[in-house]
């Protein structure tokens, strides 16, 4: 053996016996913190402090989480509500459009039919127009002339154009219907006299000067007007009077040559 090696073990073993030796005769050696126990209470307290505020904090945003997922599913049942409504919604618009399809043909199917029979309308009037009296021919002109425009006009519908045709009739219905005046130029005897016409419905159209000198009656026949004897030109003249209000309303017996 070599002796260097040897001393050096030596060495080695005296050293391992001796600390040996203190683990026996001391086993147990006191730690240096030991010796102050209210510091160690204090750290411990202190480490119980922090661990607390930890576990609060937590549970704090546990709590916050908790909150946060409850108004998240309170959303989501509202979006629900809200889905659902949308959906009825969209079903009843899809019925009203399918629905308005369906009367949009019926409608387009109607017009077809009818637009025809406004345009023959409007020619029978206008010819109707020359063989009734002359009374209000401007407004009368004025009116088929603007359901003439409205069947022209493409961007108005079959319906408006019914109605301006209705309005039409029943203006034309209502002429002479009740007694009526109005100023008016027209040939006498070959002579253009300004007056006032009188209609009296089924008793005809009368013409009276300004003087009342000249009362003459529309001739259907003829197509002028002629002048009237004395007796029916009293007459005329107090129907005239009562359509004014100038004189009570009264019953008048009058007696005409010819029925135009």
């Amino acid at each position: 053996m070599t002796p260097g090696l040897g001393w050096k073990k030596g060495w080695m073993t005296k050293i391992c016996s001796l600390w040996l030796l203190l683990l026996l005769c001391f086993p147990q050696i006191p730690d240096a913190r030991e010796k102050d126990p209210e510091a160690r209470m204090d750290a411990t307290l202190s480490a119980a402090q922090k661990a607390q505020e930890k576990v609060e904090a937590f549970l704090q945003e546990e709590e916050r989480q908790r909150q946060a997922i409850r108004a998240l599913e309170a959303e989501v049942e509202a979006l629900i509500y809200e889905n659902h409504m949308l959906e009825k919604r969209m079903a009843r618009q899809q019925e009203r459009l399918l629905a308005l399809e369906g009367e949009g043909e019926e409608a387009a199917g109607l017009a077809r039919l009818v637009e025809p029979l406004l345009g023959d309308l409007l020619t029978f009037l206008e010819k109707r127009m020359e063989g009734l009296v002359p009374f209000r021919l401007e407004e009368r002109k004025g009116r088929l002339q603007t359901l003439r425009s409205a069947l022209e006009d493409g961007e108005m519908d079959t319906q408006s154009r019914f109605r301006r045709a209705l309005e039409v009739v029943e203006a034309e219905l209502n002429l002479g219907l009740f007694p009526d005046a109005a100023a008016a130029t027209v040939a006498v005897e070959g002579e253009m006299l300004h007056g006032t016409l009188l209609h009296l419905g089924a008793a005809g159209l009368f013409f009276l000067s300004p003087d009342k000198a000249l009362v003459a009656r529309w001739s259907g026949e003829r197509g002028l007007f002629l002048p009237l004897d004395a007796t029916a030109a009293r007459s005329v003249e107090r129907a005239f009077a009562m359509v004014e209000r100038r004189v009570p309303a009264g019953l008048i017996w009058l007696t005409l040559p010819e029925v135009p």
